[in-house]
Parts: C-alpha cells; sequence; structure tokens
C-alpha cells in the first residue's frame, strides 16, 4: 500500500515537473515574440527618400537624433562615379539614371543574379549647416564612399572589372562639415561573388556626435559581450583538472570560447580594431561554422550535465553535423550561401534535441529549470541573430542581455553544482572525523580492558619462571618465558596504543628522568624479542 502511495506522489510531482516546463515554453515563446515585433515595428517615424531626395529640414537632428536613409536613392548601373562625375556630366547621366529601393538587395532589379556593379546616389536636405556623419554597415560587397564633395573612403575595393573587385564587408564611419544644407552622397558599390551587392541596410545619418555615440555605443555592446564569453570560456578552461571528472566544463567552455569568436567578427566586427587587414574570406566562412560548432558543443554540455545517454536518432545527428562542418570547411565561400538553408534546419532540430534530453531529464528537479532557461535564452539569441541577418537589421540592445544570461544563468548553476560537490565533501570529511574519534575511543577502551589479563599473564608467568623452590623442567621453562615476553610484547602494545591516543588529544605527559641506557636497552631488546636474550 505504501508503494503504491509512494509512486502515486512520484507520478503527481512528474506531471507537475512537466506542466512547469510547458508553462515556461509558452511564456518564453510570448515573451520573444513580443520582442520580435517591437523591434520590426519601431515607434518612430523617420522621413523617407523620395526620388533620390531625402528631405529632413523639419527633422531635428539634436532633439529627434539619427535617421536612417531609407527609400527611393538615384541609381547608375555598371558605373562606379565620383561627385566631380555628376558635376560635369549631370545631364549625361540622366539617361542612366534610374531608382532602387533602400534596403534592398540586386537580385531582380540589377541583374538576375544579383551580382555586378553600381552608384548610389541620395541628395539630404537638412535644416542646418553643420558636422554630419555616416555611418553604413552591410554593404554588399565593397564600397568607396563621397558626402558633400569629400571622398571619405570605403571597405573593399569596387570596380568594373570583376577580377579587380576585392570584397569586404567591414562596417563604415564618415564625418563632412556641411557647407550647404543640400548634401549629397555617393556610395559605389560592386559584388561578384559570395554575396548579391546593394545596400541590404539602410545607412544612419544625423550629427556627427549622434552617430559617433550610437557607433561607439554598438561597439562597447558588442566588446562586453566578447569579453564575458571569452572571460567565462577561459575561466572553465582553467577548471582542466575537474574535466575527468566533470567532463561537461569543456564543452561548455568551448561554447564560450565559440561565441566569443563569432561575436568579434559579427555586427560591429570588433576584431578588425586589433587585426585592421584581415581578409574577408576566412570572416565569412567563420561566421557560417563558428555558430554550428557552439550548439553542437552546448547539446554536449547539456547530455554530459544531465548525464543522458545519446539514442541511435541522436548519434546519427552528431556524425551529420560533423560531416556538415567538414564540408564548411573544405568547399569555397561562394557556396556557403547556398547551403545556410540546411545549416539553419540542422540548428533547429539540434534545438528539438536539447529539448528532448531536458524533458526525459526533468527528474533532475530545480536544477532542470536553470538548463531550459539557458536554452531558451540560446534559441532567443539564435532567433533574434537570424532575423537580423536575414532582414539585415542592427542588433537590438536586449540581444546582448540573452546572451549573458545563457552564460551566467548556466555559470550559477555549475557554481551551485561545484558547491554542492564541495559541501558533501565537507560532510564526509567531519563523518571520518567522527568514525575516527570513535576508532580511537575503541582502541582506548579496548587496551584498557586488555591491560588487566595481559598483566596477570606476565607477573603469573614471571612468577613460575622465578619459582626456585620448585623449578620447571627445561621444555616448560622455555614455553613459559616465550609466554612472558609474547605477553611483555602485548603489553607494550597497548601501552603505546594508549600514549598514540593521549598524544592524538594532547594529554601525554612526560616526566624527565635519569635513564639507565644499558637497562633500558636491555628491556627493550628482551621485550621484543621472541628468543631469550643473554646478557
Amino acid at each position: 500500500m505504501n508503494l503504491l502511495f509512494r509512486n502515486g506522489k512520484e507520478r503527481i510531482s512528474m506531471k507537475k515537473q512537466l506542466f512547469v516546463l510547458i508553462g515556461m515554453v509558452l511564456i518564453f515563446a510570448a515573451a520573444t515574440s513580443a520582442l520580435i515585433y517591437n523591434w520590426l515595428h519601431p515607434v518612430e517615424d523617420y522621413p523617407e527618400a523620395r526620388g533620390g531626395i531625402l528631405d529632413a529640414r523639419d527633422w531635428d537632428f539634436a532633439q529627434q537624433g539619427i535617421i536612417p536613409l531609407r527609400g527611393e536613392w538615384e541609381f547608375y548601373k555598371d558605373e562606379l562615379l565620383t561627385p566631380g562625375d555628376f558635376a560635369v556630366h549631370g545631364e549625361e547621366l540622366q539617361s542612366k539614371r534610374s531608382l532602387l529601393s533602400v534596403p534592398g538587395n540586386w537580385k531582380g532589379s540589377v541583374s538576375a543574379d544579383g551580382f555586378g556593379a553600381g552608384t548610389y546616389r541620395l541628395l539630404v536636405e537638412v535644416g542646418d549647416a553643420d558636422f554630419y556623419s555616416l555611418r553604413a554597415k552591410k554593404i554588399r560587397m565593397s564600397s568607396r564612399i563621397y558626402m558633400a564633395g569629400d571622398d571619405l573612403g570605403g571597405s573593399g575595393r569596387p570596380d568594373i572589372a570583376p577580377g579587380d573587385f576585392v570584397p569586404s564587408n567591414l562596417p563604415f564611419f564618415g564625418t563632412v562639415k556641411a557647407e550647404s544644407r543640400n548634401i549629397e552622397i555617393i556610395v559605389q558599390v560592386a559584388s561578384y561573388r559570395y554575396l548579391q551587392g546593394g545596400l541590404v541596410q539602410p545607412p544612419e545619418f544625423g550629427l556627427s556626435g549622434e552617430v559617433l555615440n550610437r557607433r561607439d555605443n554598438s561597439r562597447m555592446a558588442d566588446m562586453i559581450l566578447v569579453a564575458t564569453l571569452l572571460v567565462f570560456g577561459i575561466y572553465f578552461a582553467g577548471m582542466f583538472r575537474q574535466w575527468g571528472r566533470e567532463p561537461y566544463l569543456i564543452f561548455f567552455s568551448l561554447f564560450c570560447l565559440s561565441l566569443g569568436l563569432f561575436f568579434s567578427i559579427d555586427n560591429e566586427i570588433v576584431l578588425a580594431s586589433l587585426l585592421p587587414s584581415i581578409s574577408f574570406l576566412p570572416l565569412q566562412k567563420l561566421l557560417f561554422i563558428l555558430p554550428a560548432m557552439s550548439i553542437l558543443f552546448f547539446i554536449y554540455y547539456v547530455r554530459l550535465y544531465l548525464e543522458d545517454k545519446p539514442g541511435k536518432r541522436m548519434k546519427a545527428f552528431l556524425w551529420v553535423s560533423y560531416l556538415f562542418l567538414a564540408v564548411l570547411l573544405a568547399i569555397p565561400n561562394e557556396f556557403l550561401v547556398p547551403i545556410m538553408w540546411p545549416g539553419i534546419a540542422m540548428q533547429l532540430l539540434a534545438f528539438g534535441f536539447i529539448f528532448t534530453s531536458i524533458f526525459r531529464n526533468r527528474h533532475h528537479g530545480v536544477r532542470i529549470y536553470s538548463i531550459l532557461l539557458g536554452a531558451f535564452f540560446l534559441i532567443i539569441s539564435w532567433v533574434f541573430a537570424q532575423t537580423r541577418y536575414q532582414l539585415a537589421l542592427d542588433s537590438p540592445y536586449y540581444m546582448i542581455v540573452t546572451l549573458l544570461l545563457v552564460v551566467l544563468s548556466q555559470s550559477f548553476l555549475m557554481t551551485d553544482r561545484m558547491r554542492e560537490a564541495y559541501l558533501q565533501s565537507e560532510r564526509l570529511a567531519q563523518q571520518l572525523l567522527v568514525y575516527d574519534r570513535q576508532k580511537d575511543e575503541f582502541l582506548a577502551k579496548t587496551s584498557h580492558e586488555l591491560r588487566t589479563p595481559l598483566h596477570g599473564i606476565v607477573n603469573l608467568s614471571q612468577s613460575l619462571l622465578d619459582n626456585t623452590d620448585a623449578p620447571l623442567d627445561f621444555k616448560h621453562r622455555d614455553n613459559i618465558r616465550l609466554l612472558n615476553l609474547i605477553g611483555r610484547r602485548l603489553a607494550g602494545l597497548v601501552n603505546d596504543i594508549l600514549d598514540m591516543n593521549r598524544i592524538r588529544y594532547g594529554e601525554l605527559r612526560v616526566q624527565l628522568r635519569p635513564v639507565d641506557l644499558y637497562i633500558s636497552t636491555g628491556f627493550v631488546m628482551e621485550t621484543l624479542s621472541i628468543a631469550p636474550v643473554h646478557p
């Protein structure tokens, strides 16, 4: 009856944990949807370009901030033009002028495959002449930018000839002092390989201080995220002595390090500040490989932490993942984008295996909720990253928070587990001390009990040996002497045990007296020897 009652309580507890997990899934799914909706539907109503002109005369840049340069830009296909070209050949170029929507790529509009070269041009009308800056990201795949007649540089090398084209996708920032209220912005763009060309993310325009603050804040957020991930990765890597007992530490360390490296080459590409000459090709390949590796490391971390044995499906998925990573590493960069969607499908499947492992091991109690939280924060970060990449958006700041919560939640979880292991060791040490004390007490009591019979044996045997009135024959005398010596030896051992016990508890009293070394040495030799000692 008690067994049935206990089994019933366990089933109720398991169902309760299942409902809690499902509730957490629904809550986080709703929160993620709300955040993405707010991200994709900003409240601010910005002015947009019409016919190659953006009227921002009524926009207060000091109070309202930066504007994204969305709308219709002038576009000149297969031409890389400069401000001088428009000043000298402006009327001739009108025949080549077309309007192109920004943001957007060239596929289907400029060319069928989205590759080629061309020049964007936009005239921004402002209310006051001042210092203005332009911040641009995701100009694919090379650019050179002019603003108010000044050559501000760019990223890579755009060229009409595909052989002279050098790809690069580094963020751009430039500043000019506007002498008039009409600011001309010209962007040369070329892309012949790797990614379809175009201004897939609208450049940001505003007063220099505001644009600079936006860039610095974004870079600071990336640096905080990268530094946090690398610090935690190195911290758990430093626990290599515990890897044998707790192998999940290895994979969580690799998870943090791979994500840290990924975010150092994504968004603001802060790694370029340390390595300005870094090539685009290895960066692009790492952008595809590192996310797949980090999710794979997280799967291993969850499975090893929960001590979940992989089934046949899981093993098959892992082998396919290894093969996919090998393909990513081996193929040329031109083929990375076509296999992006199979990679996304595999990552979704990986999240499914993570949730399966979590739900299957929900009997772990409160700790399973921490792992589930970490998995949710990772999925939210992944959703934001994919949305940002597909729609060419800027990263929201709470995306950084979600990744920090992934690392912090799992770090707290592992710290709590280590604390429990330490407390368990402390409890075992205390138990050992208790057992050791009980052992000492047992030996002391046993020694006291043995002293009386041993003294009786020694004294009785000694009296038989010293009896001259009725001396023993030779054979019996040797046996009694042996009995006497063994008794003395046992008595000495008992006294040693008692002395050791007194030493342990600081109760031994040493009395300093003159000692006859000859007699003492003879006594010790006689006590420790089985055979009789003859002087």
